[in-house]
């Protein structure tokens, strides 16, 4: 399970020092250009999804 950052600059430091580090890292579901925003964001809606789609700019 994963913990949640209370959001303060300490906390914030130490998790982009994890993913710095590879010690923190990301599932991306695809990747979309930002002429498809809104498909992107029908996935997320629809849910089910493993990872998480990153718009390309």
């Amino acid at each position: 399970m994963a913990a949640r950052s209370c959001g303060c600059w300490s906390c914030r430091n130490r998790t982009r020092d994890q993913a710095e580090s590879g010690v923190l890292t990301l599932r991306v579901a695809r990747t979309y250009p930002l002429e498809q925003v809104a498909e992107a964001h029908r996935l997320i809606e629809e849910g089910g999804v493993r990872g998480r789609p990153v718009l390309v700019f």
